[in-house]
């Protein structure tokens, strides 16, 4: 599992991802890629318009995640 890779480590290249890894819409200039802070890969400004803490990685104020990460670092936190 690769659950305690750091943040910058795993980051997916601009260039390496053509298209958002949640919804498949590919990048363009008006289409805009996003990394997901948590889990490093890229996506589209709808499917990375998720905030939140991140513990593990010390940030403790909200920055963009992914809608998974979103909902797996929400539960973790209850």
């Amino acid at each position: 599992s690769n659950a305690g890779r750091s943040a910058a480590d795993h980051w997916v290249k601009d260039e390496g991802g053509d298209s958002c890894s949640g919804c498949s819409v590919r990048f363009s200039l008006t289409e805009r890629r996003h990394h997901c802070r948590n889990c490093g890969q890229l996506f589209c400004q709808k499917c990375s318009r998720f905030q939140s803490e991140i513990k593990r990685l010390k940030i403790s104020s909200p920055v963009r995640v992914c809608q998974n990460c979103y909902y797996n670092l929400q539960h973790e936190r209850g």
